[in-house]
């Protein structure tokens, strides 16, 4: 499991050394959501930059993360690409940005999807921009006007967008992950939680930590015995966010 924190950039940080460290953190532990947003963030810094620029600095910081141009047929007619960070557009835009950040390989693969070479997909960024909600005068400046501490916003999120906060991203294993869920839990209901069986998986138990009969922890495991001599168990933990429950 990987834990996010959330660092005070050093004084001598400029907006864009910020971003880009974020930009390094997030491909080095594959966090495809917080890579989205430290890219929107760098772009968001220069309103003359585009997604190629994006992808010219990821290919300086030799990153394995690249932005894929990938083209759209059909556009809902309450949304439209633009740029994200109010580039003035010269020419249409035709495609919109996906933020690839995965093993090089899987990268370039899922890139070769979309275009014929790597070159033909760096060309294309010069026309691709984002999907985003069109929106009048009036709803423009209401946003701009809205409460940073708007608690419908994650304050951190606004925060890195806004080259506020630095990302510190840690790998834990599956059993030092648990305690950390444990020691999270026991801050938030004042309680220790009992580890219960909730379910199987392919004829393993999956375990969560239960208070009140209630599932607290968003995140379950399997322990498998590994046959060894020490009697070591290997831990594999299931995210109950990305489980579809049929009815």
């Amino acid at each position: 499991m990987i834990k996010i924190n959330f660092l005070n950039p050093d004084e001598t940080d400029s907006k864009d050394d910020i971003c880009i460290y974020n930009i390094k953190e997030s491909d080095k532990y594959k966090k495809a959501d917080y890579f989205e947003i430290s890219c929107i963030s760098w772009l968001k810094n220069d309103s003359t930059r585009n997604f190629q620029d994006l992808e010219i600095l990821l290919r300086s910081l030799n990153l394995e993360s690249h932005i894929i141009a990938k083209k759209v047929d059909n556009i809902d007619e309450n949304l439209e690409i633009k740029y994200p960070n109010n580039n003035i557009i010269n020419e249409p835009l035709e495609f919109i940005a996906k933020f690839s950040c995965k093993l090089k390989d899987e990268t370039i693969t899922e890139m070769l999807t979309e275009h014929e070479s790597y070159e033909e997909n760096f060309e294309c960024l010069k026309k691709t921009g984002c999907l985003m909600i069109k929106k009048n005068s009036e709803e423009i400046k209401e946003e701009e006007n809205k409460d940073l501490k708007d608690q419908s916003f994650d304050n951190n999120i606004k925060k890195l967008l806004n080259c506020e906060l630095k990302l510190k991203l840690n790998y834990y294993k599956a059993n030092e992950s648990i305690n950390f869920m444990i020691e999270d839990i026991i801050k938030q209901y004042g309680e220790n939680p009992i580890k219960s069986a909730c379910g199987e998986i392919n004829g393993n138990k999956v375990y969560a930590l239960i208070i009140d009969n209630k599932i607290v922890s968003p995140i379950g495991w399997i322990e498998k015995e590994t046959g060894n001599i020490s009697d070591k168990i290997d831990y594999e933990l299931i995210d109950f966010r990305k489980i579809k429950i049929e009815k």
